[in-house]
């Protein structure tokens, strides 16, 4: 019961204390968090401004030196010679070694740089900046060579990502392979860049919150690609291939049922795509960061609340396990004293309690002393009533009169019968109130006085029941029938003239027990009726002890609701009818 309320006022103070709060925080959150959608768009785009602006500078780099060479008319003779029939003479080895000298200050000056090839068309031979003048047959990296092969006559710059097999002491290894046709010999300058240097050079590049960084190529194939999440399975490479032309515009996008912000930038030499895509979860962690004072806000408002509904929950338990002690000690007589005081006043609620308290001890205590009173007096009505009708001396005289009548004839007679049913009729009077009697005692007790009643008056009524036999056994008040069969033959068939008749009809309907004493006599005219009914109702004693006795037992055992209803016609006859529930 006490969880039960703390919860309740839990939740009506949360929504008292805490919903202006939290608006509070949700508009502070929007707006912070437009903040921060801007501030990471900017640094975002300042981010790929310099990945672009490095790439251009590592590229140039790479391509720099190499077109110059081909401006000297010498040097591109000599490379045609030696790509042709390699080294002839002496003149051609030191233009060769010229020639390595400058492939090779490119590729110690930049360390991200591992080769570089230069190609003429229509030749079979290479020069590699590591191992000089190389077969397109014999040399382990040819894969360059098929895709320049496949690219248009009018690319001038192209970008892939290949594998360089293994070879010797060198590892397998994923290089970004760069082309660019030369600008005065019809041949291609070719520069292999791995992508973990390539990264190393950018690492101090990407921002520190949790990102995907992509480069991809006119048709959408992933060049490069980096991220420092912890854990990555989204598949980025069917989402862009399925994705349209890719806008440069700041926007969200879904992949994989996740929410991104994307930031891009392109790069016009070589057709590329920079991309930088920031999880939603991200965006809302860096704006919280940003709220944390408003969250101890709220934790704090949350903590109170608690406190508040568990301290008022718990004073006001107090109060009520007071009031039932209090109680079931009224219940059980224990009753203060009036000058006590039920309660430390410490508040206006307490004052009202006391009252309160201070009315219901009263009220019980004058309620317990009527009920007393009703008891005592209940007990000495019931007490009087059964001594009215049952005389308990006459059982022994009876019994002594039939011994002694059957002692003279030395048979039975129809006097030893009438005394013998006038004694079991008062021993049934006799029995203790205690004792439970049903429909069919109550029943056997009547065919007893009535076989006496046409002793003295024979041929002058009939009694007969109309009761359903499965009632017989159900509980009944003894002798609430007998007075009013008596009533019936005395004072209704008797002064008439005429053969009377007495029915006695008991049935159950709605979970009670509904009785009818009818006869045929000479009825009640309406001035008596209206007296007779009047006296019971103010329980003011009537002529004859019968219908008195028994409506007073009916109010006292069952309630006003079961008292005697009297129906008469001077001259056609009575009906006297009760109604009791079924127990």
């Amino acid at each position: 019961m006490s969880r039960k309320f703390f919860l309740k006022r839990l939740k009506n103070y949360f929504t008292i204390l805490m919903t202006p709060t939290l608006v509070l925080f949700l508009l502070f959150f929007c707006i912070m968090g437009n903040s921060q959608i801007r501030n990471l768009n900017t640094t975002s785009g300042n981010t790929l401004e310099n990945m672009n602006e490095t790439f251009d500078l590592i590229t140039a780099n790479s391509f720099y030196q190499q077109d110059l060479m081909t401006l000297n008319p010498q040097l591109s003779l000599s490379l045609r010679k030696i790509l042709l029939f390699e080294a002839t003479n002496y003149t051609d080895y030191v233009f060769l070694n010229s020639m390595k000298t400058i492939l090779n200050s490119a590729t110690k000056s930049h360390p991200f740089i591992q080769s570089i090839y230069l190609s003429l068309n229509q030749y079979d031979n290479f020069f590699s900046s590591d191992k000089g003048i190389c077969s397109l047959y014999h040399y382990y990296d040819t894969s360059w060579y098929d895709i320049y092969r496949q690219l248009p006559e009018d690319t001038s710059n192209y970008i892939t990502h290949r594998t360089i097999p293994a070879n010797g002491s060198k590892k397998e290894t994923e290089v970004m392979t760069f082309y660019q046709k030369m600008t005065y010999l019809d041949g291609v300058i070719v520069s292999n860049i791995p992508l973990e240097a390539f990264l190393g050079s950018m690492k101090s590049i990407f921002p520190i919150w949790e990102n995907y960084f992509f480069i991809l190529n006119t048709d959408h194939d992933i060049l490069l690609s980096h991220t420092n999440a912890q854990n990555s399975s989204l598949n980025f490479a069917d989402h862009f291939h399925k994705t349209g032309e890719l806008s440069v515009e700041n926007e969200w996008i879904v992949i994989d049922g996740r929410l991104f912000l994307k930031n891009a930038a392109s790069n016009q030499d070589y057709d590329l795509t920079f991309l930088l895509l920031t999880p939603a979860g991200e965006v809302v962690r860096n704006t919280l960061n940003n709220l944390t004072w408003f969250l101890a806000v709220i934790m704090a408002n949350c903590i109170f609340v608690f406190v508040l509904s568990l301290k008022t929950t718990r004073d006001n338990f107090s109060q009520i396990r007071y009031i039932i002690d209090l109680f079931d000690n009224a219940e059980k007589g224990i009753i203060p004293g009036d000058n006590s005081c039920p309660r430390t006043v410490e508040n206006e609620y307490d004052l009202i309690l006391n009252n309160v308290v201070r009315m219901f001890l009263n009220t019980t205590f004058l309620n317990s002393q009527l009920a007393e009173q009703r008891y005592k007096k209940q007990v000495v009505e019931l007490a009087a009533l059964q001594l009215q009708i049952n005389p308990h001396f006459m059982v022994n005289t009876l019994q002594t009169l039939n011994f002694e009548v059957y002692k003279e004839v030395q048979k039975p007679t129809s006097v030893n019968k009438i005394i013998n049913n006038l004694s079991d009729i008062l021993k049934y009077s006799l029995m203790p109130a205690e004792i439970p009697v049903t429909i069919w005692d109550e029943l056997n007790n009547i065919h007893k006085y009535v076989e006496i009643q046409k002793y003295r008056f024979p041929d002058c009524f009939l009694v007969y029941e109309d009761v359903d036999d499965a009632i017989l056994q159900l509980p009944l008040k003894r002798l609430l029938l007998q007075p009013l069969v008596e009533n019936s033959i005395s004072h209704g068939i008797r002064p008439a003239s005429r053969f009377g008749y007495v029915k006695i009809r008991i049935f159950i309907r709605q979970q009670k027990i509904h009785v009818s004493i009818i006869d045929n006599g000479i009825g009640i005219n309406r001035s008596e009726l209206k007296k007779l009914r009047e006296n019971l109702l103010k329980d003011i004693p009537t002529e004859g002890i019968g219908l008195d006795n028994v409506n007073k037992r009916l109010v006292l055992n069952y309630g006003p609701e079961s008292c005697l209803r009297i129906l008469s016609h001077q001259g056609l006859g009575t009906c006297i009818s009760f109604t009791i529930p079924v127990s």
